[in-house]
């Protein structure tokens, strides 16, 4: 099944989402929503659990990035949350060109549907840094 983008956000867009990353609660919803059908149950009754569903699913997505100090923006909260999953056994962030770290997180932050910080948030993030 087809990935739906990112800007998609209508309850059949997080239905797809839900399918196609293949979460639990999407199994879950897919499942309760044969089950209902199965069991007769009207169509505006499935129709308000699939819309209470799809707004769970948009709650779950707006979740707002790690709280982070208050000196320190949210891109920068969001570097910290991925540099363990881009960084090999080993390997220290301080050590790496700022532009192989940045070109490492581009899938992870495309996964997660977060744009791409620049070179600048992941000085910060490193510590290379200081905010003015």
């Amino acid at each position: 099944m087809e990935k739906a983008k990112c800007t998609d956000t209508g309850p059949q867009a997080q239905g797809h989402i839900a399918e196609s990353t293949g979460t639990a609660s999407g199994t879950a919803a897919a499942s309760a929503v044969g089950a209902r059908i199965v069991a007769g149950v009207g169509m505006s009754e499935e129709r308000s659990f699939a819309h209470k569903v799809a707004r769970e699913l948009n709650r779950l997505a707006r979740q707002s990035p790690p709280q982070s100090p208050p000196n320190e923006g949210p891109q920068v909260a969001r570097i910290k949350e991925v540099l363990p999953k881009i960084l090999q056994m080993g390997e220290r962030a301080s050590d790496l060109p700022l532009k192989v770290l940045q070109t490492r997180a581009e899938s992870e932050f495309r996964e997660r549907c977060w744009r791409l910080p620049g070179l600048d948030s992941f000085a910060r993030a490193t510590g290379r840094r200081k905010k003015k």
